[in-house]
């Protein structure tokens, strides 16, 4: 757990939420939607092993959910959701959630990450995402910012330097 008192999961959830602000956009990030997509989050995690108390430091990549899992629970609680006010909030949600799981922009998100911050330099090329859709560029440069925070301030005795070329485009 953090210093502040927060759990792994707690801190992971508050990004995932405004990740998912940004992919799906603020018209359609509704606080059902929000309070659906957390619900569900925090069962996938479970499901996963991950609770409120696991220290995250230990685990690799591919012991976190996809986003075929959170898809696939979505789908698995709409189809047996009996009261219909629920049902089509998870049936919305199963909508915002297709193209990062199964459709257009799962090749970006429906997988675990390959990048690794073990190296002394590190260079990611992410001009392909300038043609991407912007909720898609929003998301994804979210990502690459908040990974790039973590490993900066993995440890804060080490002196790291973060530069972005062209970061009026970012």
């Amino acid at each position: 757990t953090e210093e502040n008192g927060a759990s792994d999961l707690a801190l992971y959830i508050q990004q995932l939420r405004l990740f998912f602000k940004l992919y799906f956009g603020v018209s359609e990030f509704t606080s059902e939607i929000k309070t659906t997509l957390e619900r569900c989050l925090i069962e996938l995690y479970e499901k996963f092993q991950i609770t409120w108390e696991t220290d995250v430091r230990g685990l690799g990549n591919s012991d976190f959910p996809i986003m075929e899992d959170l898809y696939n629970l979505v789908v698995e609680k709409a189809n047996k959701e009996v009261e219909e006010y629920m049902k089509g909030i998870y049936r919305k949600l199963e909508m915002l959630l297709y193209s990062c799981a199964k459709g257009a922009d799962s090749f970006i998100w429906n997988g675990h990450t390959t990048i690794s911050g073990d190296n002394g330099f590190i260079d990611l090329d992410v001009s392909a995402l300038l043609d991407a859709d912007d909720n898609v560029k929003r998301s994804q440069f979210y990502n690459i910012t908040m990974w790039a925070w973590q490993q900066m301030s993995e440890d804060r005795s080490q002196k790291v330097q973060f530069d972005i070329d062209e970061g009026y485009l970012f």
